[in-house]
């Protein structure tokens, strides 16, 4: 709004890979999974945190990974998760190569195509600033500071499973359902293959430096090779085990069933993920909303519209435009504190950013993958997609004739508040003092 005013699952393989601290891990799962079926486990470097991805979306993050939100809007399913080596961020990818990233990971077009079979596996730098596609046909897609070495993984058996980058991006390995090791670049090569297994081989994940792996075995049989250290093979799972991540220096790892059971040695066990349906749209609201106040909303994908990162200042009228996002604002209808058009700090002719309902549209097509919030608050408030409530839940929006903000809790928002700030908290019984009784809006598109 302006501002007078104040003015986010027999199986036939089908592969997953994640990633530890920009290594990664691959793991199989079947190929007509449900749709709460786990595919992918992705460790941070010091094993304090790790994420887990469901094939219809559904990212679940534990311990020091930063949720910022799931993937929407993809054909197929998602096959793998990767985190940055502090969980800043991650990146997941669907059977047909869509690529999604959010927080730190910073995304590179284009997707992959051309690929034989699906894709299997992505895996992130340490940093986030490069990553590595695979296909189950062996096809390998770097980008950003991932360093592609030829040739591409041939002459296996089965399929390939997925690949597991270094935290620097300098090496990669690969396996397939047979046991079949490729490595390339600083991965050191550690014979022989894993032999005398059951079922086929899920998953593999290097150490940060390359020196060391795991690999893992639908029925749980944990090889560990070079510096990564053998603690215990995953029991009493149902489903099968669908991944494997290890940490940073390799004296850690942790494991994933298709029904979402963990397993970690050496990792710190934070829960398993719960078997349900994807994000609500309210708790996607929120997740994109804490990127930006946070400064790192990194653009979460080709077909989103994110922030480039920095934090993001008020503008009269600004988020408007075309596309919702940060937009240069107005002039018109402008009585902030700031001379419009003398080129301060939060003048709208000078700044681009976001007006609190160019913020609450901004999130809201972030979350739900469409511009279903246009205009100011007005027709935020009379839009039929929302309801009145008087028990809200974080994400839905607190509204006055003149403001707007995504609620987070007992008296909390997150919002853009007036000239001279930037998306911040907001006290909700502060914004009342000055414009009046607020009311709580839940949408549903």
């Amino acid at each position: 709004m302006l501002e007078k005013a104040r003015a986010r699952l027999f199986l036939v393989v089908s592969i997953t890979v994640a990633m530890l601290s920009g290594i990664l891990f691959i793991a199989a799962t079947p190929a007509s999974a449900a749709v709460n079926t786990y595919k992918s486990i992705s460790v941070t470097s010091d094993g304090l945190g790790y994420a887990a991805v469901a094939t219809n979306g559904l990212v679940s993050a534990y311990g020091t990974v930063v949720k910022r939100g799931s993937p929407a809007g993809f054909t197929g399913e998602i096959v793998a998760i990767s985190v940055t080596g502090d969980g800043k961020g991650y990146a997941v990818i669907s059977s047909t190569g869509q690529v999604y990233t959010f927080g730190t990971v910073v995304y590179h077009a284009p997707n992959p195509t051309g690929f034989g079979g699906t894709i299997v596996g992505i895996s992130v730098t340490g940093d986030g600033k490069g990553y590595a596609a695979i296909s189950s046909a062996g096809q390998v897609y770097t980008y950003g500071t991932v360093q592609y070495h030829a040739p591409n993984p041939t002459g296996f058996t089965g399929s390939i499973v997925g690949i597991s980058v270094t935290k620097d991006g300098k090496g990669y390995a690969a396996m397939s359902t047979a046991g079949q090791v490729y490595t390339l670049g600083t991965v050191v090569y550690r014979a022989p293959n894993p032999t005398g297994f059951t079922g086929w081989m899920a998953a593999i994940s290097v150490t940060a430096d390359g020196k060391g792996y795991a690999a893992i075995s639908i029925t749980g049989q944990v090889y560990a090779k070079g510096t990564v250290q053998y603690h215990a093979n995953p029991q009493g799972y149902t489903g099968a085990i669908t991944s494997i991540s290890v940490t940073g220096n390799g004296h850690g790892y942790a494991a994933i069933s298709s029904t979402g059971q963990v397993y970690t040695y050496g990792v710190t066990y934070r829960g398993n993920p719960s078997p349900g349906t994807p994000d609500s749209l309210q708790q996607n609201v929120v997740a994109w909303s804490n990127n930006i106040l946070q400064g790192d909303a990194i653009p979460g994908a080709a077909n989103l519209i994110g922030w480039g990162g920095g934090r993001v200042p008020y503008s009269y009228a600004g988020g408007h435009g075309t596309n919702p996002g940060p937009s240069l604002g107005s002039c018109n209808g402008y009585t902030g504190s700031v001379t419009c058009g003398g080129g301060a700090f939060g003048d709208p002719l000078h700044t681009v950013g976001v007006d609190c309902s160019g913020f609450a549209r901004w999130v809201y097509r972030l979350a739900a993958g469409s511009d279903v919030l246009p205009g100011n608050t007005t027709t935020e408030l009379s839009n039929p997609h929302g309801v009145t409530t008087s028990s809200p839940v974080p994400g839905d929006l607190v509204l006055w004739p003149n403001h707007v903000g995504v609620y987070t809790g007992p008296n909390q928002m997150i919002a853009a508040p007036h000239t001279g700030t930037y998306v911040s908290v907001e006290s909700i019984s502060g914004v009342d003092g000055s414009e009046g009784p607020h009311v709580f809006k839940h949408y549903t598109f």
